[in-house]
């Protein structure tokens, strides 16, 4: 079976339990290790039935890029979408990567665990009360959690652009994920 590795750590490709985040088809998604210095220069180099591959270079990695998977589950986990929405109030859950490890920090490429692992970093999403971020049970340890209350002030429909922050650094996510809160209304001058 092929591996991968960046700077010589082991990059896991992202189990099969994860296809519902990831809708993608053709594609290939690999973990960062979480041992890859940030802002180093990196190579990634594919080993397959004993041959390694020539290293290819990668641009330097990020201590965060958050990206945020485009699968929204509603309080009563049915799929938000314009058709079933979360109404203020309510908490839904989703999914991303690139936020960095957890508090303790977990192994990359393991299984998260059942207990609640927080992240080590700071996110907020304007319109969300974040309940919880952090390690995803029984996902990749390279995949983060989160459940969100919709705030009563949140737009009918609320764009999921995350801030994570670590100490001085901070880290804009502009995604083109959407949360749809409530049906928006039109005014009609006559």
């Amino acid at each position: 079976e092929p591996t991968m590795s960046i700077n010589g750590f082991a990059a896991p490709v992202l189990p099969p339990n994860t296809s519902v985040l990831l809708p993608e088809r053709n594609s290939l998604t690999i973990q960062i290790p979480f041992e890859v210095t940030p802002f180093a220069p990196a190579t990634l180099q594919l080993t397959s039935a004993g041959a390694q591959s020539s290293p290819f270079s990668l641009p330097p990695v990020q201590p965060y890029e958050p990206y945020i998977f485009p699968t929204i589950l509603n309080e009563n986990r049915t799929f938000n979408s314009p058709r079933n929405l979360a109404p203020p109030g309510s908490v839904i859950t989703f999914w991303a990567t690139g936020l960095g490890n957890t508090i303790p920090a977990m192994a990359t490429g393991g299984a998260a665990p059942q207990s609640p692992q927080p992240l080590a970093a700071t996110l907020t999403i304007p319109g969300l009360e974040i309940l919880y971020a952090g390690a995803a049970p029984g996902l990749s340890s390279g995949i983060t959690q989160i459940n969100a209350r919709v705030l009563p002030t949140a737009d009918a429909i609320l764009s999921l652009d995350a801030e994570v922050r670590l100490g001085d650094f901070t880290r804009q996510a502009r995604t083109r994920v959407s949360v749809y809160t409530r049906e928006p209304f039109t005014v009609i001058l006559r």
